[in-house]
């Protein structure tokens, strides 16, 4: 009888899988998700994490590693597109190279010498990465391979590298844009054999580009098993550990609300970097209730699936919403303008955006592999974990892993339900659709495949739920002690309890090298609020036009008293005699405007981009400066002696413009500064002296100097007296037109010092007194 029964249910891993499902369908009636059949039954394949990524998430902790790669503080840059020129015989170019003049082999002394000619011509032209890449690393295997090996390799790679790379710009790709060219590259191979040697020379290409051409890294694609799959996953407290790194950050704040927002879509939303740094303020619904991933000038989908609209008002949490709303309003009256943009209005480069991430996410987590496409990794299989989490057939009884894998969500029960209500059908097997929408995948087998890394758990609690209808007489089939023979028909679960018991398995150990979370990662802190001038000018704008002012205070988070201070700021500005000319109007307004509490705002782009110097520069003088007396000097000089209707600022006193270039120096470009100086050649040789000591640090080239007629000032004796201002590259246009021009004086250069000091005053005016 036992050998019977042994004969009879001894059928292999995947016919007992294949059984499993059935009962799940047919007796216990769950409706399972299509692609879930063949999940359980190994049709499909998921990839589950590696080791040291469940540590983090079991013990919440951050890895120490001896090769972290430091965080970067650069700013994000801004899109930059040079033009290129193609070479299309290149492939033919390099073929030639390796063929002598007669029929010997070419010696390596010539090849070398061939090979460095057509690497400088490349570099000459202009040529595109994709070019340069190629003929750099096959010179770069000069110095450890033989000419026959270099020939080889090249044969195998390069006119399949330079036909799949054309047109591409490399410099501008992420992870997953490398991964859709690599992976088309590998398939164009014939055997498996072959499709691991493409990826190797894959892997050395790329290696060559990090080090030489500053592109992202990526893990490597050959690998002893399945190849160019990296996952990974980010827990909800390693995001929030690392949307707190972000405050340490020497960036702006314009700059660390774009790397914030660019995070948070990416981990909420699944959008791919090059589809956040190209969202304009017009692909988002005025309600901030959705956005749109299209085409535009910015850039272009990734392909004809990844045009979706993304529902912001269910993926994103309040903490969320409010950031988003907050940068929106800042961006709102530019329409045709990205979301993310640095103060120039300039939409930055994604690759730098991603780059700054990447090790944002390495210095927290310690996890050297995780990168900024690792965010879309994580949204993705938390979608699908509520999807099956909150799935009404399943009952998990209060399983310790189930309440685990709820303990990842960012989400509250309430909140999950509705994101599922709202993106999938009430027919099973269509769910996995939903999935592959929010994705922007033509079909959920990439999503599964790639991007959904929590299966294997969620297969245990199926299986551990499942009553396989067993009776006494299969006990001594499962060894089952005498003594629990019975629970196999009373209680069925718990037999399954009792097999993964007897299994033995040992628990994940804590890595030796690690450190809590709430050691390691860096918390939220009281620190005073940091606002841009953007921020002050929306809010006072709004209050003098009687708008909704209160309603920007919020989604800013600016305080009553914050408020009251800017608004008493302003209008001391306006009403002090100290801040008046000599009739008694404001220096910086229009006799006509009584009623603004801000001045115009330049509008030409150089001026714009020296605002923007002078914004970063300020806070690193001011925040290292023990002593701000020259600070202080610097900001009441140039709101006092500011010329209402000229294109300077006045200086009287030696001591004055010493102190005031100490300053201004470090704000703008000196080469940016001019001076004109008057009576110096009939002053006394003292001032001369005392002036000439003051004036050393600009050069001279940069100085006028004006004398008055000496036969109208014989009776006395002019003091010397200077005037500064900043050059740009419209102000001889200004100059030459100005008769002509509508354009008002107060878009001139130098106003840019004085509207920069202008708003500082507003902002912490009450330490500058």
């Amino acid at each position: 009888m036992r050998q019977t029964l042994e004969s009879s249910v001894n059928f292999g891993l995947r016919r007992f899988l294949i059984a499993a499902v059935y009962i799940l369908e047919n007796h216990l009636l769950l409706n399972l998700p299509e692609y879930m059949w063949y999940i359980v039954t190994g049709k499909e394949d998921t990839f589950s994490l590696p080791t040291c990524n469940w540590q983090s998430l079991i013990y919440e902790i951050r890895h120490d590693t001896t090769n972290q790669e430091q965080l970067s503080n650069q700013v994000p840059s801004t899109s930059n597109n040079i033009s290129t020129v193609t070479n299309s015989q290149l492939a033919v170019e390099i073929a030639k190279i390796f063929k002598s003049d007669s029929n010997n082999k070419i010696s390596k002394k010539l090849f070398v010498k061939k090979l460095k000619k057509l690497d400088s011509e490349l570099k000459n032209s202009y040529a595109p990465l994709n070019e340069r890449a190629i003929v750099g690393w096959l010179l770069s295997m000069t110095t450890s391979h033989m000419v026959s090996s270099i020939q080889t390799y090249s044969n195998r790679i390069t006119n399949r590298w330079l036909a799949l790379t054309e047109n591409s710009s490399l410099k501008d790709y992420q992870e997953d844009d490398f991964v859709a060219l690599y992976t088309e590259m590998i398939e164009l191979s014939k055997t498996p054999k072959a499709a691991n040697a493409a990826a190797e020379l894959i892997d050395k290409i790329h290696q060559y580009m990090v080090a030489h051409h500053n592109i992202e890294s990526i893990p490597p694609f050959a690998t002893s098993d399945r190849s160019h799959h990296r996952v990974g996953y980010i827990s909800e407290s390693m995001f929030q550990a690392i949307l707190n790194k972000i405050d340490s950050l020497t960036m702006t704040v314009d700059e660390k609300q774009a790397i914030s927002l660019t995070l948070i879509l990416g981990q909420r939303c699944g959008l791919r970097i090059g589809e956040i740094v190209k969202i304009r303020i017009r692909d988002i619904a005025e309600t901030q209730n959705y956005l749109e991933v299209r085409n535009n000038k910015f850039g272009n989908n990734k392909s004809l699936s990844a045009l979706r609209r993304i529902s912001l008002s269910q993926l994103l949490l309040e903490s969320d919403m409010q950031l988003i709303r907050r940068v929106y309003i800042k961006r709102s009256r530019y329409k045709n303008q990205t979301l993310i943009a640095n103060q120039a209005g300039m939409p930055y480069n994604s690759n730098a955006i991603s780059k700054i991430i990447s090790s944002l996410i390495k210095e927290v987590t310690g996890l050297k592999y995780l990168t900024t496409h690792h965010l879309r990794h994580s949204c993705l299989t938390n979608f699908q974990l509520m999807s099956f989490l909150y799935d009404k057939d399943y009952k998990f009884n209060n399983h310790s892993s189930a309440k685990f894998l709820k303990s990842l969500l960012p989400y509250e029960d309430k909140q999950a339900v509705n994101i599922i209500n709202h993106f999938e059908t009430s027919l099973a097997y269509k769910k996995v659709y939903a999935l592959a929408g929010v994705a922007g995948h033509a079909s959920p087998s990439t999503t599964f495949a790639s991007y959904v890394h929590l299966t294997d758990i969620q297969i245990g609690l199926l299986l551990y739920h499942v009553d396989f209808k067993l009776s006494v007489k299969h006990a001594p089939l499962l060894k089952t002690p005498r003594r629990r023979k019975h629970e196999i028909e009373n209680v069925p679960l718990k037999i399954n309890e009792y097999l993964i018991y007897k299994m033995k398995l040992p628990e994940l150990p804590q890595p030796k090298s690690s450190k809590s979370v709430s050691e390691n990662l860096t918390k939220q802190t009281d620190k005073t609020k940091r606002y841009a001038f953007d921020e002050v000018n929306q809010i006072l704008e709004a209050y003098t036009e009687k708008g909704d002012y209160e309603y920007l205070m919020h989604i800013y988070d600016v305080s009553q008293e914050t408020f009251e201070t800017w608004h008493h700021n302003a209008k001391r500005l306006r009403e002090a005699s100290e801040f008046q000319t000599t009739k008694g109007n404001p220096r910086l307004f229009d006799p006509n405007n009584k009623h603004s509490l801000l001045p115009v705002k330049d509008r030409y782009g150089d001026d714009r981009k020296n605002m923007i110097r002078m914004t970063d520069k300020f806070r690193d003088i001011y925040k290292g400066s023990n002593d701000k007396g020259a600070i202080n000097k610097f900001v009441f000089h140039t709101l006092i002696n500011a010329q209402p209707s000229k294109n300077f600022i006045i200086f009287k006193h030696p001591a004055d413009i010493y102190n005031y270039l100490e300053i201004v120096c470090q704000l703008v470009y000196k080469k940016d500064i001019s001076l004109k100086v008057y009576n110096y050649e009939q002053a006394s040789e003292a001032d001369q002296t005392s002036w000439n000591l003051a004036l050393k640090t600009i050069p001279r080239s940069q100085m006028e100097f004006n004398e008055l007629d000496y036969a109208k000032v014989k009776s006395y004796q002019k003091k010397i007296r200077a005037e500064l201002s900043l050059t740009s590259q419209t102000q001889p246009i200004r100059i030459e037109n100005r008769l002509d021009s509508n354009i008002p004086i107060s878009q001139w250069s130098v106003r840019t010092l004085q509207i920069f000091c202008h708003y500082v005053y507003i902002m912490i005016g009450e330490k500058l007194n």
